[in-house]
């Protein structure tokens, strides 16, 4: 009998390893999960239509989570297509043990996708901030991202994750400046946004790199750098210079080269009413000419 048991224990201790080895590397396929993760997402999101086909059942041995993840799908959000190529949602593997049905996590990549239909979309939330400056301030470009959303008790929400990139996107502010041909690398989450490998052209001044960091624990904060190369200085940036210049002595004709740092320090409340800031440049120039209206005479 003991030598029975002892088998039978064996195999089932083997045939779990099987069971665990297969869950957590290649997975089981199936399309018996499609109506619940269609119903979860509804419940985030009633104007979402989702249609999935094959799922998969994977096992995250180290965080004790299995998740079904697909990449057959088709989203639309308010008759928008929304270019998803993968969706994975976690379940707590000890709540399923005991017959409870718990998601803690949901995860959403998303390809390559147009900020017009961003705008598309914004326009159908609720007023905010946020959706009025991407509306009235943001053109053209392009963004790809992922979204890590965390759940608690009743399918709350109580953290999330942003990350991924945007580029060739304008940025207006007022008449009076913009910002062109935007590329940037961004992470995100309910407090703090980082962004780096910043490459822009503000009013002709080429941005050729830098990172913020946009802190919205207290209002909001955002502090960073920018880093501006210039060689030889074309007409735009003449007409910023002197524009704030007041100049009876120089011709409206200069040549800068240098490589310049720029550390901004903003700080706003939550209505994003300007509080304090500092700008402080500092750099190093290569090059420069400043030809005088008339000529010099001197006795030497």
């Amino acid at each position: 009998m003991k030598k029975f048991i002892l088998i039978f224990l064996s195999l089932l201790i083997f045939f779990l390893i099987i069971v665990v080895t297969f869950l957590s590397t290649k997975g089981y396929e199936t399309d018996r999960f499609n109506s619940l993760i269609t119903k979860q997402v509804k419940t985030i999101e009633p104007n979402i239509e989702l249609s999935l086909e094959k799922i998969k059942i994977k096992l995250d041995i180290k965080k004790l989570n299995l998740f079904l993840s697909t990449n057959s799908i088709r989203l639309d959000y308010a008759g928008i297509n929304l270019p998803i190529y993968e969706i994975k949602v976690y379940f707590d593997l000890l709540k399923i043990i005991k017959s409870e049905l718990n998601v803690n996590k949901i995860i959403i990549k998303n390809n390559e996708m147009n900020i017009k239909n961003i705008q598309e979309i914004l326009v159908r939330i609720k007023p905010s901030n946020f959706k009025s400056f991407v509306l009235n301030n943001i053109s053209e470009g392009k963004i790809k991202s992922s979204f890590h959303f965390e759940f608690g008790k009743n399918f709350e929400l109580i953290d999330y994750k942003v990350n991924g990139y945007i580029k060739k996107t304008n940025v207006n502010f007022g008449d009076k400046y913009n910002i062109k041909d935007i590329n940037l690398n961004f992470i995100s989450d309910n407090k703090i946004t980082f962004i780096n490998s910043i490459k822009a052209n503000f009013k002709g001044l080429p941005i050729s790199g830098g990172k913020i960091k946009i802190d919205r624990s207290e209002g909001i904060s955002i502090n960073g750098s920018l880093n501006t190369e210039l060689n030889n200085t074309n007409k735009e940036i003449e007409e910023l210079i002197f524009k704030y210049l007041k100049n009876d002595f120089l011709k409206k004709e200069i040549k800068i080269s240098g490589n310049f740092l720029s550390n901004i320090d903003l700080k706003f409340d939550k209505n994003l009413k300007l509080k304090d800031y500092s700008y402080i440049l500092n750099g190093t120039f290569t090059d420069a000419e400043f030809l005088p209206k008339k000529e010099l005479k001197n006795t030497l």
